[in-house]
């Protein structure tokens, strides 16, 4: 007895339950300005724990803004999977989690008042490249004709 015949017997349909697909809603700047935001706040609650550089570990960092590099705390704030940058002024080197604290929250805030909207909004038209042309590859992949070979060549031992 199948998993779908068990449920079946079990929920009494027999009949296929249509699945609707998920609408797909494309990354606008609002949500990345919002998810930006957000990872800079949960960032921020991280730095309160910690007292010392030279005692934390890079295992104490779990967002991708915040990290341990070279006995100081590295800040790249960026955007997505990979916290690609969208501006080379977001980044940069603390030696006291106060003052990265403090950058963050200044960071925060200018991304709040919209003074990094054009350059969210280029990454996102490059992200969005980079999926299409993704497509294309996969579907030219998938399509592509494959290469029957129907003859070989002896090479002879000298």
């Amino acid at each position: 007895m199948t998993t779908k015949t068990r449920y079946a017997v079990k929920f009494g349909n027999d009949a296929p339950i249509p699945v609707e697909k998920a609408a797909y809603h494309g990354a606008t700047l609002t949500k990345a300005v919002d998810e930006i935001r957000q990872r800079i706040d949960d960032a921020v609650a991280e730095l309160e724990n910690v007292t010392s550089v030279r005692q934390a570990r890079n295992r104490d960092f779990k967002s991708k803004i915040v990290r341990k590099k070279a006995r100081n705390i590295f800040m790249k704030i960026g955007y997505g999977k990979n916290n690609e940058e969208f501006s080379e002024v977001l980044i940069g080197f603390f030696d006291c989690p106060v003052r990265a604290k403090h950058a963050l929250l200044a960071a925060r805030d200018m991304i709040s008042a919209g003074d990094f909207d054009q350059d969210i909004a280029d990454l996102l038209e490059l992200k969005k490249e980079r999926a299409k042309k993704a497509r294309l590859a996969r579907r030219k992949l998938i399509t592509a004709p494959v290469e029957v070979i129907t003859h070989f060549r002896v090479i002879a031992a000298e």
